[in-house]
């Protein structure tokens, strides 16, 4: 049996591809099947919008991308396709299960102005927290400086999902995205790359971290230690010494 890959869009907006399927069936039936779910109690993003576009006096269309495909290499374009239209841009509303998530740093003395963009597989509170330590261990990055910064003045970082439930891949995708987003908004980001670089910046702190450490522990060093014995011995050997040479200049400075 041979698969295809589909893309939906609206008939309003049909440019911009809103959902990517796979099916072993035909893709008018797959399209059907879709129209059928949002028309009944079927709840997601996929059918909210179907349902948008209908009041809207829209309809949807399917276009077919691929065809003839087998099972296992439709899985395969079916992602690269997702990946694909995600960083271009495109609002999917295919459900990921993923547990990543794309999220912005503000400051809240100015909570509009996002000056940073980051994606995660842990929670967002754990890495604010964790991007709030690489701060205050005087990590040397714009982000950093940023939220020190914040901090004199007395404010505080705020932290703000904007994407969850994806998978690594898409959430690479979705932070170069929204990363290129702002800046074209003009945001004064504090990134340092162009984004989707999963575990990049755990490196980076990681290594900012060790370098605070190493020129920042103290020294242990022991500026005094007890004499062994033998070191005894032979400061005792020395005073003798000393002593003998003393006592003949003072013998030779009275014979004159």
């Amino acid at each position: 049996m041979s698969h295809s890959i589909y893309t939906l869009a609206s008939s309003v907006n049909p440019d911009e591809v809103r959902y990517v399927g796979l099916t072993g069936s035909t893709v008018e039936g797959s399209l059907a099947s879709h129209l059928h779910g949002a028309a009944g109690r079927e709840s997601n993003l996929k059918t909210s919008w179907i349902r948008s576009v209908q009041a809207a006096g829209g309809t949807i269309v399917a276009t077919t991308l691929e065809s003839g495909l087998t099972p296992s290499e439709a899985q395969a374009r079916e992602r690269f396709h997702i990946s694909e239209y995600l960083r271009r841009g495109d609002l999917l509303t295919n459900v990921t299960s993923g547990d990543h998530s794309v999220y912005t740093l503000a400051s809240s003395l100015n909570p509009d102005e996002v000056r940073y963009v980051g994606l995660t597989g842990s929670t967002i509170e754990r890495r604010l927290a964790r991007h709030i330590l690489s701060a205050e261990e005087l990590e040397i990055s714009s982000k950093a400086s940023w939220i020190r910064s914040v901090q004199y003045a007395g404010g505080t970082i705020v932290a703000a999902t904007l994407e969850s439930g994806l998978t690594p891949s898409d959430a690479q995708a979705r932070e170069i995205f929204h990363i290129a987003h702002y800046r074209s908004l003009g945001a004064a980001l504090t990134n340092m790359t162009e984004g989707g670089e999963i575990g990049a910046e755990n490196r980076r702190q990681r290594k900012y971290r060790h370098t605070y450490r190493k020129y920042t522990s103290p020294k242990r060093t022991n500026w005094y230690s007890a004499p062994s014995a033998a070191d005894g011995q032979a400061i005792f050997l020395t005073v003798i010494i000393i002593a003998g040479i003393v006592m003949v200049l003072l013998q030779v400075v009275a014979n004159r």
